[in-house]
């Protein structure tokens, strides 16, 4: 596992790195929330469309061609204090890779009685103080064989050990859907995380239409819904693309 830290407690960020909006996935959803998005993935999600193109994640920036914007804690913690808002979003990327995150999540939680959360793709697991976990898992679909990344991708996408500790602490589960076989590989990773954990309560399961436009959105959340009625789960919107589009800090 490639992580990232530094002795002076800094941190890796994009150059957007701290801004402030509303939660646009998921449980929180309209929420207004400070986000801290951390750079560097150890994954590499392109989705192919029926067109023959492909779609890379919705923040290349923080993955594909991660930027480097060093900062330290406390020039982060000041950043964030600058907005009055009780909830903290700490995203990527995927910022569980670097070491310093759990210094800067329990400094929120601890000194200055935010509420964070971490979103995640669910690889790499540490014990901090945040409050709510948003781990998203990628499915087969998520990086074709035609891929320089495939190997690599798939190697590391889904670890039930990690998502294992995740799911222990108040969480959701949130799947970007696209097709039946999805469903499929969703049912079976709930079913081996419910073997690791003893069982597993599907009312933290949400499903997400993939997009990063609304009229992507749009043509697939009508068969999201049906899946999610059929399987006793939750949909999620994207409401940040719906208000703001692709445009960064939002």
């Amino acid at each position: 596992m490639t992580t990232v830290s530094f002795e002076d407690k800094k941190l890796t960020f994009t150059d957007d790195w701290v801004f402030f909006t509303v939660q646009g996935e998921g449980r929180f959803v309209g929420v207004p929330s400070v986000f801290v998005r951390l750079s560097a993935c150890n994954l590499r999600c392109e989705w192919s469309n029926h067109d023959g193109t492909t779609t890379k994640c919705d923040t290349p920036y923080s993955s594909h061609a991660p930027e480097k914007n060093i900062k330290t804690i406390d020039e982060t913690i000041k950043e964030i204090l600058k907005y009055n808002c009780r909830h903290v979003v700490i995203t990527g990327g995927e910022p569980m890779l670097q070491v310093n995150v759990t210094l800067l999540i329990d400094e929120l939680v601890t000194k200055h009685g935010k509420f964070v959360t971490i979103e995640t793709n669910g690889t790499v697991w540490r014990e901090s103080k945040a409050q709510f976990y948003s781990v998203s898992p990628k499915l087969a679909t998520s990086c074709p064989h035609t891929s320089e990344h495939f190997e690599m991708h798939h190697t590391k996408r889904f670890q039930p050990q990690a998502i294992a500790e995740f799911i222990k602490r108040d969480h959701q589960l949130k799947f970007v859907a696209n097709s039946k076989h999805d469903i499929v590989e969703i049912k079976g990773l709930i079913q081996i995380l419910a073997t690791v954990n003893k069982g597993y309560d599907c009312q933290n399961v949400y499903l997400m239409p993939q997009g990063i436009e609304s009229s992507q959105l749009d043509k697939r959340l009508p068969w999201i819904i049906e899946q999610a009625k059929e399987n006793g789960w939750n949909v999620s919107d994207r409401f940040h693309i719906r208000a703001f589009g692709q445009k960064r800090g939002t």
